[in-house]
């Protein structure tokens, strides 16, 4: 057997010149053969997470939100939990914590939608497909009728977000769905949410007139996470590498950047500065490769690397579901700046897809 392996190494290491000697993705060159103005877009937008800030002013996101607005995506990603990724780890009690650290809003939101249209969730899943098709198809003076009816279908599917963006186009219509008044405040402050989901993804969908957003996190890994966190939290306390790296305050950093980010008025900067590649290494170094440096005998910091890209290979395979339908058009991802580069090196495989960053995009407008 080891001469075998030792045989396909050497027959690929000689392979003949007309095999690409550095291809794009893994050993053969997955690049399809269009032309670049032909491929999907897709632009990771790397955000920290704006609820840090104790009073969030919108305004200071206008300078972002223009030049997004200007490019014009097709389709807004946000890292929030699809519906069907909610109902799968309902099945297991070993996600309850991660559901309450994550889902919490949308399972409130859903129970007492469920209780008021008496319906299960896969009933309100297919309802809600339903409703979007048609949607899509009504004309402008039936649209409000049918989102009366999408509103409660989208809570009762844990899609809150979606149900917060069709409740904000209905008030503009002077329209809104008849809910309890627990629901209708819930729907409000998750449209009013100091979030990057809230604040840049409903927005900018609102801009535009989209008439959803996608959900593309993923915590499925967290069965095993949760099996190893206490060891793992335990062995890094006694860890010298760890305690140095708590004692620097370089995991403080981001947060105090952003705050003063913020204070002067237009954060524009700030998201070109995180996004470019230096911060971005930055960000790998200081957080995940450090989990090489500790060594731990038990490889528990090993195992915990391997889980992040669990979770950022899933969240890639949401949006590259996303983009299924957008051939050739703009897909916008919205995610904690950590993600950024590993969605970018996953999604550079996708045959079709062209990764775009926000310097690049900011530099193409006038």
């Amino acid at each position: 057997m080891r001469a075998l392996v030792l045989a396909l190494i050497l027959a690929l290491s000689s392979a003949p010149s007309g095999m690409s000697q550095a291809p794009s993705c893994g050993l053969i060159d997955l690049e399809a053969s269009i032309p670049v103005s032909e491929r999907t877009q897709v632009l990771v937008l790397g955000s920290q997470h704006l609820r840090r800030i104790d009073t969030l002013d919108r305004t200071t996101l206008d300078p972002l939100l223009d030049v997004l607005e200007e490019w014009r995506p097709a389709a807004i990603g946000v890292e929030v939990l699809p519906p069907r990724v909610i109902a799968t780890m309902q099945t297991r009690p070993v996600y309850d914590p991660a559901l309450e650290a994550f889902a919490a809003d949308q399972l409130a939101a859903g129970r007492l939608a469920r209780d008021s249209l008496e319906i299960s969730w896969s009933e309100a899943m297919r309802a809600a497909d339903s409703l979007y098709v048609e949607l899509e198809a009504a004309p402008a003076g039936r649209r409000a009728e049918v989102r009366r009816e999408l509103v409660p279908a989208l809570l009762v599917a844990y899609d809150l977000d979606n149900a917060a963006l069709q409740w904000g186009y209905a008030h503009e219509d002077g329209h809104s769905a008849a809910l309890p008044d627990t629901l209708g405040t819930l729907l409000e402050s998750r449209l009013e949410a100091s979030t990057e989901t809230a604040a840049i993804g409903l927005a900018l969908a609102r801009r535009l007139g989209l008439a959803r957003v996608h959900p593309v996190d993923d915590h499925l890994e967290t069965d095993l996470f949760l099996a190893i966190a206490d060891d793992l939290a335990s062995q890094l306390e006694r860890n010298d590498a760890y305690r140095e790296l708590v004692e620097s305050g370089a995991l403080e950093r981001p947060e105090s950047e952003l705050r003063e980010a913020h204070e002067s008025g237009d954060l524009l900067p700030f998201y070109l500065a995180i996004n470019a590649p230096e911060a971005l290494a930055r960000d790998i170094d200081l957080q995940w490769k450090f989990f090489f440096r500790t060594r731990l005998p038990s490889g528990l910091d090993r195992y915990r690397v391997a889980l992040w890209e669990v979770r950022n290979l899933a969240m890639a395979s949401h949006v590259r579901r996303m983009t299924a339908p957008l051939p050739g058009k703009r897909a916008l991802v919205i995610v904690g700046a950590s993600h950024k580069p590993f969605l970018d090196a996953a999604l550079s495989c996708g045959m079709d897809l062209e990764i775009v960053h926000l310097h690049e995009i900011v530099e193409r407008q006038p």
